[in-house]
């Protein structure tokens, strides 16, 4: 679960560099958000292509 929180921020901006520590709940919260427009798109895009 921490490893999918730090790839859900980094869709943010979130370095996840050694000395970062875990991301916080803005990160993760933008990446959420990006992460729901992607899977969004994705799914527009199916529709019209097929």
């Amino acid at each position: 679960m921490k490893q999918v929180t730090t790839w859900i921020a980094q869709l943010e901006g979130f370095l996840a560099r050694k000395g970062d520590g875990d991301p916080g709940i803005t990160h993760v919260w933008h990446g959420l958000r990006k992460l729901a427009d992607m899977a969004e798109g994705a799914q527009m895009l199916k529709n019209i292509y097929g």
